[in-house]
C-alpha cells in the first residue's frame, strides 16, 4: 500500500484547524481571567453576570469560575444573578446549582433573554426568579455525542435516562408540578414565554429589574413627584406674598 501524499494546501489547512481547536481550548483560562469580578456595594448587595454557555471549551463559566466569584463577594447580604444562557454541561451546572444553594445571603436570579436547557435547573438554587416580560426559558432531555461499541452506547442511553431524571426531579422541587408533566414537557423539548414559564412555576414573577426594586425610572414618578414639590413650593411662596400685601393694605388703613 502506498503511502498517501498530503498536498501542501491541506496541510496547511489541517494545520489551521489543530490551530483553532487549540485556541478554543485555552478560551476558559482567558476568558476568567478576563472576567470582571464580582463586588459588594456599600449597601451589601453584589451583582454577578452569567453571559455564557456552562462548561466545556466553548466557554469561560464552569463550577471552578463560579466558586471563585461567590468566594470573592462572601459576606453580601443579597446576590443579584443576571443569566442569559443557553445551557452547557450538566454536571457543571448541577454543582453551580449546589454552590449557590449554599452560598448564605438572599439570592434573586433576573433572567434577562434566555435561559436553557442546563440553565434552566441552576438558577433554582435562587431565593427568587424574575423573568423580564420578553425572556425565554426551555427545557428538554439529557443529551450527549458517545463513541464505541454496541455496549458503550447502550450504557450511555441510560446514563442520559439517570441524569434525565435527575432533572426532572429537580424541576418537580421547583415547581411543585407533577413528575409525569414534567417528564413529557422535557421529552417535547417545550419552549415557554416568561408568562409560560410563571404559570408552570418555573419563574416566580415576570418584570424588568426596575420594577422588582422599584427603581425610579428617570422622568417618571420621580421626576413627578419633583416638580409637584416645586409647584407647592410656589404656591407656599404666592401664598405668602399675598398675605404680606393684605397686611401692608390693613395697616394703611
Amino acid at each position: 500500500m502506498k503511502p498517501v501524499a498530503f498536498s501542501p494546501e491541506a496541510f496547511a489547512r489541517a494545520r489551521q484547524l489543530a490551530d483553532s481547536f487549540a485556541a478554543r481550548a485555552r478560551r476558559p483560562e482567558i476568558n476568567r481571567a478576563k472576567a470582571p469580578r464580582a463586588e459588594v456595594s456599600k449597601e451589601g448587595t453584589a451583582e454577578l453576570y452569567l453571559y455564557d454557555a456552562i462548561g466545556g471549551w466553548w466557554s469561560g463559566i464552569d463550577a471552578e469560575w463560579f466558586r471563585r466569584e461567590l468566594e470573592a463577594i462572601k459576606g453580601a447580604k443579597r446576590l443579584n444573578l443576571f443569566v442569559n444562557s443557553p445551557g452547557g454541561d450538566v454536571f457543571e451546572a448541577k454543582t453551580m446549582l449546589s454552590l449557590l444553594e449554599r452560598f448564605d445571603a438572599e439570592k434573586v436570579v433576573y433572567i434577562d433573554g434566555l435561559v436553557a436547557s442546563a440553565a434552566t435547573f441552576l438558577v433554582m438554587g435562587a431565593n427568587r426568579i424574575v423573568t423580564v416580560p420578553h425572556g425565554t426559558w426551555m427545557i428538554h432531555n439529557a443529551w450527549g455525542i458517545a463513541a464505541g461499541e454496541a455496549k458503550s452506547m447502550r450504557a450511555y442511553a441510560d446514563l442520559l435516562d439517570m441524569v434525565t431524571g435527575d432533572i426532572a426531579g429537580i424541576y418537580e422541587r421547583h415547581t411543585k408540578q407533577p413528575l409525569e408533566k414534567l417528564r413529557g414537557l422535557m421529552d417535547a423539548e417545550t419552549w415557554m414565554t416568561a408568562d409560560q414559564a410563571k404559570e408552570l412555576g418555573f419563574t416566580h414573577s415576570v418584570g424588568t429589574y426596575r420594577e422588582d426594586n422599584d427603581t425610579p425610572v428617570p422622568g417618571g414618578d420621580d421626576a413627578a413627584a419633583k416638580t409637584a414639590a416645586l409647584i407647592a413650593k410656589t404656591q407656599a411662596h404666592v401664598a405668602a406674598f399675598q398675605a404680606q400685601q393684605l397686611l401692608r393694605k390693613s395697616k394703611t388703613n
